[in-house]
C-alpha cells in the first residue's frame, strides 16, 4: 500500500485496516472478535502482523495499531494505513502547542492531532493515506481518506453497527456484508468500465470519497463531509500567473524533485507525455555520479523502435502487451474485489508484471495526464462542443426529441464510455432494467452545460479526477493486490497536483507554436517527443477473435451467465457473432462482459480463501481488552 516519505507518496507494504463499532446495541462480544481475526487475515497481504485493538464501543484492526498514552488512559486508539508526507511539519506544530513527546510514527502524529484540532486535523493531513480513531470518551469514530484517494475505505453501514476495510474483499467477511451485486453500479461499470468512485459493485457497500472524512456517533449516526479540494485556476490572480516559458521550466524542476535519489527505481511509460517527463526526470537523475539506477518500461509496438539506453545507469525494456497479459489481468480480478475494464489497464498491468523482477521501486504519472490535460478525449470533446455550440448546425425536426442536440455531458460520455445508452438498453436483462431508469452519465451534473469553451478542458479534468477516479489509480491498485512493485505516484502528491491545477488552463494548453492543444505545457516540456500510445482497443478486438475467442465464447455461452438475468443472451450471442465475422468490432465491450462475468465467478459466487492457521477456535473479549492488541 501507498504510505509517506520523500516528496511524494511512498508506499509501505502490507499496510492495511478495518473496524467495527457499535452504533448502538448490545456490547462487543465474542463473535466480534472471531470476526475480527477473520477479516484481519482477509486484508491485502494476509493482514501481516496486523493488530486487534478493543477500545469500548470499537474494534480496530491495523498493523499501526496504537492506544492512548499513559496520561489519557484509553481515550484514543487510532489505526493509520500509508503514512503523512508532512508528519515532520504536523509533529514540530504538535510540539509548539506543548504536547509532551514522543510523536515517534505517523499513527502517533494523527492521534495527537486529533486530540489538539478534533475533526479539523483531517484537513492537515497530506500524503497517501486511510486512518480510523476512536474516541471512547465521546463515543465517536472518525474516518479519513487522503486527498486523492491512493488509499482505499470501504464500510457499510448495518442496523446497529458500522463496519469497515481498506480492501473489498475483507470487508464482506464482516458479518452482515453480502456478495449480491449493486446493479446500478454494474450499469456505471458496463458505461464506463469501472465501478462508481464512491460505492463498490456489491450491494450496501460504500467508499468513503477522496478528501473526506466519515463521523460515526453512537446513537447519533453516520455523516460524511469534504475537507479539501483542488484548488482553481481562478484562485490565483491574472498577475501572478507564470509565462508559458516559467511554467515549463517550474514543471521540470519539480517533477525532477519527485525523482529518488538512490535506486533502483523503474518508470512506468504508458503513452502520455506526464510519464514520459517522469522518464526523462529519471533519466537526468541517473546521469548524475551519485543518481540512481534507472529502469525505462515501454509497450513494444510491431515496427516501433526501443527507446536507446540513455547511459550504463539507464536500461530500457520493451514489454510486449499480448493475449497472455489479458488472462494475466483476468486473475487478478478476484483478488482486488471488482471488475475494471479499461483498455489502459492492461498497458499498466503489463508494464507492473515486467517491472516486478526488475525493480522494487517504480513511479508512475497517475494523475498526471488529467491534470495536465493531456488525455485523448479532451481533443475529441473540444471538437465535439464546438460543433455542439455551432449555431449553424440544427437537428431535424423529422428526427424527434431522442435526436436533438445532447446534453454537453452527453458528448463528454460519448468520448470516455465503452458502451451508448443505446447498447446498455439493448444488452440489459430483467435484472438490470430498473437501474436504466437515469443515465450513468448524468451523475456527473451540469457544471458542463453552463461551461464555456474556455473552462469546458478543466472542468474535464476535474471531473475524470473525482468520478473517473477508479480509471486514474488503476496502476496503484493492480500493484497494491498483484505482485507488482511498490508505486510512487508524484502527481498525486499534494504540491505537484495543486500546482498543476492551480495553473491558468491557457498554460496548461500552449504548444510550442503559441496556440492552444490538450497537454501542450507538458509535451514541450519534454526533450523528445513524447511516446505513442498503445492501441490497445485494436489488440483487444484481434485477441477476442484469435487467443481469447474460445474463452469469450464459453462464458458467454455457460450456464452460470446466462441465468443470471443481466443481459439478453440473444443480443450477446449476435455481438459475439458480429465481432467474431468482422463485421463490427466490439472488443472493447466484449472485454467488459468478460471481466464481469470472471468477477462473478471469484468474488460473488465463490468467497476467495483466507488463511484459517491464526484463528483462534476460543478466547473471552476480556482478554483482548485487557492487553489491548492482539497478536
Amino acid at each position: 500500500m501507498l504510505g509517506s516519505g520523500g516528496s511524494c507518496p511512498r508506499p509501505a507494504s502490507n499496510e492495511a485496516l478495518a473496524g467495527l463499532f457499535m452504533l448502538q446495541g448490545d456490547p462487543l462480544g465474542d463473535d466480534d472478535f472471531r470476526a475480527a481475526f477473520r477479516v484481519r487475515a482477509a486484508l491485502a497481504g494476509g493482514g501481516g502482523g496486523a493488530g486487534i485493538v478493543s477500545h469500548d464501543t470499537a474494534i480496530l484492526v491495523g498493523g499501526a495499531s496504537s492506544p492512548a498514552p499513559a496520561r489519557a488512559p484509553e481515550r484514543f486508539a487510532a489505526i493509520l494505513a500509508g503514512g503523512f508526507s508532512n508528519a515532520g511539519a504536523l509533529r514540530a506544530e504538535l510540539r509548539a502547542l506543548g504536547v509532551p513527546g514522543p510523536i515517534e510514527t505517523d499513527t502517533d502524529v494523527l492521534r495527537e492531532a486529533v486530540r489538539a484540532w478534533g475533526e479539523a486535523a483531517a484537513a492537515r493531513f497530506t500524503g497517501a493515506y486511510a486512518f480510523a480513531i476512536h474516541d471512547a470518551e465521546t463515543k465517536t469514530l472518525l474516518c479519513g481518506r487522503d486527498r486523492f484517494g491512493i488509499q482505499p475505505f470501504h464500510y457499510v453501514h448495518l442496523r446497529d453497527r458500522l463496519v469497515f476495510a481498506s480492501d473489498l474483499a475483507a470487508v464482506t467477511h464482516w458479518p452482515g456484508v453480502r456478495r449480491h451485486a449493486d446493479h446500478d453500479a454494474l450499469t456505471h461499470y458496463l458505461a464506463f468500465g469501472f465501478c462508481p468512485a464512491d460505492h463498490a459493485p456489491l450491494s450496501g457497500v460504500q467508499r468513503l470519497s477522496p478528501a473526506h472524512v466519515l463521523r460515526a456517533e453512537r446513537l447519533r449516526g453516520v455523516r460524511t463531509a469534504r475537507v479539501w479540494t483542488l484548488p482553481s485556476p481562478a484562485s490565483r490572480p491574472p498577475a501572478e500567473a507564470p509565462t508559458p516559458d516559467e511554467a515549463r521550466a517550474e514543471l521540470r524542476r519539480r517533477v525532477d524533485a519527485a525523482v529518488p535519489g538512490d535506486g533502483p527505481i523503474g518508470v512506468l511509460r504508458t503513452g502520455d507525455a506526464p510519464s514520459d517527463a517522469l522518464a526523462e526526470a529519471a533519466i537526468r537523475a541517473a546521469h548524475r555520479g551519485d543518481g540512481p539506477e534507472v529502469h525505462d518500461f515501454a509497450i513494444h509496438l510491431e515496427g516501433a523502435a526501443v527507446p536507446a539506453v540513455a547511459s550504463p545507469r539507464c536500461r530500457s525494456h520493451a514489454v510486449r502487451l499480448d493475449a497472455a497479459s489479458a488472462v494475466s489481468a483476468l486473475r487478478l480480478i478476484p483478488r482486488r474485489g471488482e471488475p475494471l475494464a479499461t483498455p489502459g489497464a492492461l498497458v499498466e498491468h503489463a508494464l507492473l508484471t515486467a517491472a516486478s523482477a526488475e525493480v522494487p521501486v517504480c513511479l508512475t504519472a497517475a494523475g498526471g495526464p488529467e491534470l495536465l490535460l493531456d488525455r485523448p478525449h479532451y481533443t475529441a470533446f473540444g471538437t465535439a462542443l464546438a460543433r455542439h455550440r455551432d449555431t449553424r448546425i440544427q437537428a431535424s425536426p423529422r428526427q424527434g426529441f431522442h435526436a436533438t442536440m445532447p446534453f454537453v455531458r452527453d458528448l463528454y460520455g460519448d468520448c470516455v464510455c465503452i458502451s451508448s445508452d443505446p447498447q446498455r438498453l439493448a444488452l440489459s436483462g430483467p435484472a438490470l432494467i430498473g437501474s436504466l431508469l437515469l443515465s450513468p452519465i448524468d451523475g456527473l451534473g451540469t457544471s458542463l452545460e453552463r461551461a464555456d469553451a474556455g473552462t469546458a478542458f478543466d472542468l474535464l479534468a476535474r471531473i475524470d479526477v473525482a468520478h473517473g477516479a477508479p480509471r486514474m489509480l488503476a496502476p496503484l491498485d493492480i500493484a497494491r493486490h498483484g505482485a507488482g512493485p511498490t508505486l510512487l505516484a508524484p502527481f498525486l502528491e499534494t504540491d505537484l497536483g495543486a500546482w498543476c491545477a492551480g495553473l491558468p488552463q491557457a498554460l496548461r494548453l500552449v504548444g510550442p507554436d503559441g496556440t492552444a492543444c490538450p497537454g501542450g505545457l507538458v509535451r514541450t516540456a519534454l526533450d523528445q517527443p513524447a511516446s505513442p500510445r498503445p492501441e490497445v482497443g485494436h489488440a483487444l478486438d484481434l485477441w477476442l477473435r484469435t487467443s481469447l475467442r474460445e474463452r469469450l465464447e464459453d462464458t458467454v455461452a455457460s450456464a452460470a451467465f446466462r441465468n443470471r438475468d443481466l443481459f439478453r443472451t440473444a443480443w450477446i450471442d449476435r455481438l459475439v457473432r458480429d465481432h467474431r465475422e468482422g463485421t463490427r468490432a466490439n472488443g472493447t465491450l466484449l472485454w467488459a462482459l468478460l471481466c464481469l462475468e470472471t468477477w462473478f465467478l471469484g468474488f460473488v459466487d465463490r468467497a476467495p480463501e483466507i488463511g484459517t492457521a491464526d484463528l483462534p477456535n476460543a478466547f473471552a473479549a476480556t482478554d483482548v481488552a485487557e492487553t489491548g492488541v492482539a497478536a
